[in-house]
């Protein structure tokens, strides 16, 4: 029997698959690619440990070439994470490719806003500890966020990351309590905002005595 080992029929489908992802910083336990060529499908799970993986099918002939279209989707699963409510897992659609290499981007799906909180020209002598308390809720997204950060003289700045499913939800809101040396503690209660950054000052800055001289001779 002579066969052309040229033939299409005799390649295989290929498709390389690697997740571009920050898996500890976005909370993800894993990603699972599913991909589907012709009436066979396969399934993959990409995680920190193995964020690579090829995926390969008998080849479909259509008109003497192979038929590269797969048709593929993505589900982004997430770890638990302290004080924060959010899906614990978010789904791709499902698109066609022709690709031998693909990076799956979770970020693709949703965003992480961070949000610096910065103490500035704040008396630590009378404040020695602040709490900077930020919450950011998505009821429609299934997103509820509580965050509690302490300030002192050692560590002046932090940082919250918004997770963000619906960019049109901007607002969050923010409570600061300063902790007083004196024990007379201010608190800011809750304030909404959309700032870019919370920036945390004196409630009380102290004030300047200034002294004013005449410049008059009194004896005239």
């Amino acid at each position: 029997i002579d066969a052309d080992l040229d033939d299409p029929w005799f390649e295989r489908r290929r498709l390389a698959i690697a997740a571009r992802a920050d898996f500890a910083r976005d909370g993800i336990g894993a990603i699972n690619v599913r991909a589907r060529y012709g009436q066979h499908q396969r399934n993959v799970l990409l995680t920190a440990t193995k964020p690579e993986a090829e995926l390969d099918w008998a080849s479909l002939v259509v008109g003497g070439a192979m038929d590269r279209r797969v048709e593929l989707s993505y589900e982004v699963d997430f770890a638990a994470a302290n004080g924060a409510q959010r899906p614990r897992r978010i789904s791709s659609p499902v698109e066609t490719i022709e690709l031998e290499a693909l990076e799956v981007n979770p970020r693709d799906l949703y965003t992480v806003v961070p949000v610096p909180i910065v103490a500035l020209g704040l008396a630590f002598d009378r404040y020695p500890q602040v709490e900077v308390q930020l919450r950011y809720e998505d009821p429609g997204s299934g997103i509820a966020q509580d965050e509690l950060f302490r300030l002192d003289a050692t560590r002046q700045s932090a940082e919250f990351s918004r997770f963000v499913l619906d960019p049109d939800v901007r607002e969050y809101q923010v409570r600061v309590v300063y902790r007083a040396a004196d024990h007379r503690d201010v608190d800011t209660g809750w304030v909404r905002s959309s700032a870019p950054q919370v920036t945390v000052r004196d409630p009380f800055p102290r004030k300047h005595r200034v002294s004013v001289v005449p410049n008059v001779d009194w004896a005239q």
